[in-house]
């Protein structure tokens, strides 16, 4: 019930209160340490603060063809087993610090990341079973490798867009992929509550032919790990390294590295065929990425109650107190 509630107060958003003012934990991060402008005008905080339902698939990939895609780059993907771990991120963001101050800033957004180290400190690890490819090394970074965003459903944008929020301040700031095209995401709960669908649109060709328009990108439908009799519930409460995250590819927008706090409750259970789908499409810039790395979903999690936190890059460094002129 609370998870259908959470839904409808996105599907028909109000002037609400930021959500922390329910949730102590978001009181922490309440003093604003600095302000950007975004390239629209308007200003986003920092720390930023996100409030979400989250499903997340982690999976297995071919390893030779993700590193493809890091000939170019600093980094190396982690090898799980001798395959990439890869994960899917399927966002429903309930409240965010993405628009105007004082209201729900809503939006719908997945992401596809994957866990790297520099090239010269290349990660092998065992593969003891597929929790293995939530990859909890201390040496792993997490890099994010696409990303798309949506309005929430039935949300006015005229004079406040949290999603385009998100994409700019993602580009700008964390240097996040983020498809500057919105995608079309819906993200919804059986009427039992014992499941959720994920379905999201984006630019590419049908077929790989024809001009681009909106095709089928990403669908999921998953049972709630928390209603399999053998879940895990991890509760989560940490933060991470000031640069623990990679915010994307060198040579896509800008490449920072930064870090996050979380806190939430996760459930955990294997991936199950019987139970659980994913249908990839074929030609957009988000899909296109995971058939080609091959992704084998092997655990889904889930939660309604996802508290994150991101702090400004660690790029950004202090001079010397004394320093040399040259």
């Amino acid at each position: 019930m609370l998870c259908r509630l959470a839904c409808l107060l996105v599907a028909a958003p109000s002037c609400f209160a930021w959500v922390s003012d329910d949730i102590p934990w978001f009181d922490q991060y309440k003093t604003v340490t600095e302000m950007y402008r975004l390239p629209n005008g308007r200003m986003m905080r920092l720390p930023l603060r996100l409030h979400s339902h989250e499903t997340v698939l982690t999976g297995s990939a071919d390893l030779e063809k993700v590193k493809q895609d890091f000939e170019d780059e600093y980094y190396t993907p982690v090898s799980v087993g001798g395959k990439a771990a890869v994960q899917i991120w399927l966002n429903n963001f309930t409240d965010t610090d993405c628009g105007s101050d004082d209201t729900r800033n809503p939006y719908l957004e997945t992401w596809t990341s994957t866990w790297v180290t520099p090239k010269d400190q290349p990660l092998e690890l065992p593969h003891e079973s597929d929790f293995s490819y939530i990859v909890a090394d201390p040496k792993a970074l997490i890099w994010i490798h696409r990303v798309i965003c949506a309005d929430a459903p039935g949300l006015p944008t005229e004079t406040n867009d949290p999603a385009l929020g998100a994409i700019l301040g993602g580009h700008n700031v964390w240097g996040f992929p983020k498809s500057p095209v919105k995608a079309k995401i819906a993200y919804n709960y059986s009427e039992d509550g014992a499941s959720v669908t994920f379905e999201a649109q984006h630019m590419g060709r049908i077929m790989g032919v024809g001009p681009y328009t909106y095709v089928p990108s990403i669908k999921a439908a998953v049972k709630l790990p928390e209603t399999e009799p053998h879940h895990q519930a991890l509760p989560i409460n940490i933060r991470t390294p000031a640069d623990a995250v990679v915010g994307g590819p060198l040579n896509m927008f800008q490449q920072v590295r930064f870090g996050e706090a979380f806190n939430t409750t996760q459930y955990l259970a294997p991936w199950d065929p019987a139970s659980d789908s994913l249908q990839l499409g074929s030609d957009d810039y988000y899909s296109s990425v995971l058939k080609k790395w091959r992704f084998e979903p092997k655990v889904k999690m889930h939660s309604d109650d996802f508290q994150i936190v991101a702090f400004k890059p660690s790029n950004w460094v202090a001079a010397p107190a004394s320093p040399v002129v040259v």
